[in-house]
This record gives C-alpha cells, sequence and structure tokens, in this order.
C-alpha cells in the first residue's frame, strides 16, 4: 500500500477505483449483483464525488444509501 500521505489526487483516485473494482469482484463472488452507472453528467458526477467525499464513504457507498433512501420514500409514498 502506498503512503497516502505522497499520493498526489489523481494516484489516490486510481488506487480507490482499484480497490472498488476488487470490492466489486469479491461481491459480485458472493451473490451481491453490480451495476456500472453510464452518461453521469459532470457536474452531477462531481456533486456526487463531493458530497460522498463529504460524508467520509465511498462513492459505492453513497449510492447505495442514496437509493435504500429512494426507495423508502417511494413505498411510504405509494402506501399513503
Amino acid at each position: 500500500m502506498a503512503d497516502l500521505s505522497k499520493m498526489t489526487f489523481q494516484e489516490k483516485d486510481n488506487d480507490k477505483e482499484k480497490k472498488e473494482q476488487a470490492q466489486a469482484q469479491a461481491q459480485a463472488e458472493d451473490g451481491v449483483r453490480t451495476y456500472t452507472f453510464r452518461n453521469i453528467p459532470p457536474n452531477l458526477h462531481r456533486a456526487w464525488k463531493m458530497c460522498s467525499f463529504a460524508a467520509s464513504m465511498t462513492m459505492e457507498e453513497f449510492a447505495l444509501i442514496a437509493i435504500q433512501e429512494h426507495i423508502k420514500k417511494f413505498k411510504v409514498e405509494q402506501q399513503g
């Protein structure tokens, strides 16, 4: 593992992507589905990245929580 204090932002981003890919592979082997988001507008991607960073989460973790919350809200709206 590289010393994070000496890594550039791009190197940290690349290292994080490698970890996320390895995690996705492990999850796929455990029967967890994976999904790749495509065609995300640059402004939305930047906001997603900044929000996940501010929450000390990976973008994947942040997205999963956002999807879960949206589904809960949708279910409540459908029932009420």
